[in-house]
C-alpha cells in the first residue's frame, strides 16, 4: 500500500488576502525545535506530555521545523494546537477542541506550511497499523491545521501516516470536494502509477471525491480491492462525482466503483456525512 504524506492545510479566515500564523496565542505550550528556554518544548510529544490530565482548556503552538517524532494525543480534555494566527483575523471558537496549527505565512495555501511532523515506523515494526502512525489520536474533538504529517518509511510496507480514533475529529482541507491530488515533492518514482483514492479495509466502506482535481499518477484503475484472497469490495461505495485532471485520464475503474449523477452527488454533504448538529464543532469559516 502506497504512503501518502498528509499535507494537512487549514485557513483560519476565508479572506482574500494571505493571513499569517506567526506569534503563539496568549497560553499556548510553545514548541519550538532546539529550543532549551524556558517555557517552550523541543518536540511535540513532550508540550503534549506536559498538559495536565484534567478537563481544562489547553493550546499548543508550533514554531518553524521539522519534528521528528511520534506523537500520541489520548488526552480527554480540550486542547488547542496553535501556529500563530494573525491579530487581524477576528476568528474566535466557542467549543473546547484539541487543535494543532503549523506555523505559516498564509492559512490559505499549503505551499506555506512550515511545520512537519515525520516518523518512518512500519507497521511490522510497531505491532500494527495504528501504532505505526506519526501523529495518533486517541480522542475526541480534535482539530488540526497548517501541518504537514509524513510517514518517511517509503514502499514495500504498511507505514501510516495519521491514525485517529474519535469522534467529532476535524482535518481542515482534507475533506475530499472541491480538492485538488497532486504529487509530493520528495515523492519517490515507485510511487509513480501505484497511488489509489481508497482500498477496503472491511465491508461497508464509504469513501466519496466530489468536484476533486487530480494530477498526481495515479493508478489507472483509482480504486484497489483490500488482496486477491480478501477483496472486501462487498457492499462499499467508493465513488466520485467530476473527478479531472491528468490523474484520472484513461481511468479504467474496477466494477466496485461508483460514478455518481450530480443528483446523486447532491446527497452527500455535510451534514449525511457527520450529521445535522456539525455547526456546533466544526470551523464553519472553513466550508
Amino acid at each position: 500500500m502506497k504512503i501518502l504524506d498528509l499535507a494537512l492545510v487549514f485557513s483560519l479566515c476565508q479572506l482574500v488576502f494571505a493571513i499569517s500564523r506567526t506569534t503563539p496565542p496568549s497560553g499556548a505550550k510553545i514548541v519550538r525545535a532546539g529550543s532549551t528556554a524556558s517555557g517552550e518544548y523541543s518536540t511535540v510529544s513532550a508540550a503534549v506530555a506536559s498538559l495536565p490530565n484534567d478537563s481544562t482548556s489547553q493550546s499548543i503552538f508550533i514554531y518553524p521545523g521539522t519534528y521528528n517524532e511520534q506523537v500520541y494525543i489520548t488526552r480527554s480534555g480540550p486542547l488547542v494546537v496553535h501556529s500563530t494566527i494573525s491579530p487581524s483575523c477576528p476568528c474566535t471558537h466557542t467549543v473546547a477542541f484539541i487543535k494543532i496549527y503549523g506555523y505559516t505565512t498564509d492559512i490559505m495555501s499549503y505551499s506555506a506550511n512550515q511545520v512537519t511532523i515525520q516518523a518512518g515506523v512500519t507497521a511490522q515494526q510497531a505491532g500494527s497499523d495504528d501504532a505505526s502512525g506519526t501523529v495518533r489520536i486517541h480522542k475526541n474533538d480534535f482539530k488540526m491545521y497548517n501541518v504537514n504529517v509524513k510517514n518517511t518509511y517509503g514502499p514495500g510496507t504498511q507505514a501510516i501516516a495519521f491514525s485517529q480514533y474519535g469522534s467529532r475529529v476535524g482535518l481542515y482541507a482534507y475533506v475530499f470536494d472541491g480538492n485538488s491530488i497532486i504529487l509530493a515533492s520528495d515523492a519517490t518514482s515507485s510511487t509513480l502509477g501505484a497511488t489509489y483514492l481508497g482500498r477496503p479495509w472491511g465491508a461497508y466502506a464509504k469513501v466519496i471525491f466530489k468536484n476533486t482535481v487530480v494530477t498526481a499518477p495515479m493508478n489507472k484503475a483509482l480504486w484497489s480491492e483490500w488482496s486477491s484472497a480478501t477483496p472486501n469490495t462487498s457492499n462499499i461505495l467508493f465513488a466520485e462525482y467530476n473527478s479531472t485532471g491528468s490523474g484520472v485520464s484513461g481511468a479504467t475503474r474496477p466494477s466496485f466503483a461508483t460514478i455518481l449523477s450530480a443528483s446523486q452527488a447532491a446527497a452527500y454533504s455535510i451534514s449525511s456525512a457527520v450529521g445535522g448538529d456539525y455547526a456546533s464543532w466544526v470551523d464553519l469559516t472553513y466550508l
